[in-house]
């Protein structure tokens, strides 16, 4: 459980105001510099100085001192965690990097504060999802290559795309009419999807039909044949081979399965 102490949103501290803990605070600190500031060595030396927007996240036993250059403003959480989430998601310490959405940071780090001064119910494992997604944005950010800043609008076109594929699987979709939706030839359409999700659309529409026919086949009041036809495969022999291909056993198996398993 990750449990956050003093926090803050947006603060602003006097003009050219410095923090200075030469044995750490005894907690993590993570900051969102929303205004220039010196970052200083342990020799009390600046040896950074950042642009808006610099994120830092200081370890508990280890000094910090940072300094606004001028205006200072910043959102913050000092916060303590039961188990290894540097591990887990390898954020670095003490160093200096840059969010691709920092508007998204400082949303977060916003609902951290709110739950922490109002305290509704399951307070505690609201700011403990928060803080982990939080990070999990940030690992993705610094480690995820998938994508490179120039081709974020095309990611975000190709993912609408992805969504309505699966959102829509039993709908009759083909190359052409899959194609249309990027205004793209196939080689060039596939060579995206692939790069971008590591699979193909036909294996995205298979895979939802299989899903959405698991879930259909524990309604009794359907057959074989009226949950092919609601997934979108053309007969119930072509559904019975994609699904025993997937799940190792026949729709007709897999609906008797589930209805011992909700009996027992």
């Amino acid at each position: 459980m990750i449990k956050v102490g003093f926090c803050g949103y947006n603060l602003m501290e006097l003009d050219n105001f410095a923090v200075r803990r030469t044995g750490g605070s005894g907690d993590y600190l993570f900051l969102l510099l929303l205004t220039p500031f010196f970052i200083y060595s342990d020799n009390d030396r600046p040896t950074i100085t950042t642009e808006p927007m610099a994120c830092i996240l200081f370890p508990p036993d280890k000094p910090h001192h940072y300094q606004a250059v001028q205006i200072f403003k910043n959102s913050f959480i000092h916060f303590v965690s039961s188990y290894d989430f540097i591990s887990k998601y390898n954020i670095p310490l003490g160093t200096v990097f840059y969010p691709k959405k920092p508007e998204l940071i400082n949303q977060l780090l916003r609902n951290i504060v709110i739950e922490t001064i109002n305290k509704p119910i399951h307070h505690e494992q609201k700011i403990h999802c928060l803080t982990e997604q939080l990070f999990v944005d940030i690992s993705r950010e610094l480690y995820d290559t998938t994508v490179s800043m120039n081709n974020m609008s095309l990611y975000s076109q190709f993912t609408k795309i992805r969504m309505s594929l699966i959102g829509n699987c039993e709908a009759d979709w083909n190359t052409e009419s899959i194609c249309r939706l990027a205004h793209m030839e196939k080689s060039q359409f596939y060579n995206c999807y692939t790069n971008f999700f590591k699979t193909t659309p036909k294996a995205d529409v298979i895979s939802a039909r299989i899903e959405k026919a698991k879930n259909l086949l524990t309604n009794k009041e359907l057959n074989i044949n009226q949950v092919a036809e609601m997934c979108g495969f053309k007969n119930a022999s072509h559904f019975t081979r994609y699904f025993k291909k997937r799940n190792n056993c026949t729709p007709s198996e897999y609906a008797t399965n589930q209805l011992v398993n909700f009996v027992v």
